[in-house]
This record gives C-alpha cells, structure tokens and sequence, in this order.
C-alpha cells in the first residue's frame, strides 16, 4: 500500500484549508503519476498532537469516500 503524506512536509495543524488542499492533493498526484498506481491512503507528518487540527482530519476522512 502507497501512501501521500503531503507535497512539501509542513505542517498541516497550522495551515488553512486551501494550503492543506494543495499539499494533499498535489502529494497524492505526485505519487501516482510516477508510480503509476492508485494511492488511497495519507499519514500526516510528524506524528504529534499539534500536527494535524480536527479540521484537517475531518478534510481526509471526507475525501477517503
């Protein structure tokens, strides 16, 4: 299984929703276009309380339908 984990590594927990949409979308894009397979899953960087917002988890749990 392939995962995205964001285009640049930042950190989602501070960041608006049109930056955590490109940073999704454009990691997810990146891993497929040269892998050539579907990615279906993302883990967020850092792994701490502080680097995801309920917002941002809310945003991948809806696009994972």
């Amino acid at each position: 299984m392939i995962g995205s984990h964001t285009r640049t590594h930042r950190n989602v927990g501070h960041l608006v929703e049109t930056d955590f949409d490109f940073e999704l979308k454009n990691s997810q894009a990146h891993l497929e276009e040269h892998l050539g397979v579907s990615v279906r899953s993302f883990c967020f960087p850092f792994g701490t309380p502080d680097s995801f917002s309920m917002t941002s988890l809310h945003y991948v749990i809806d696009r994972s339908d």
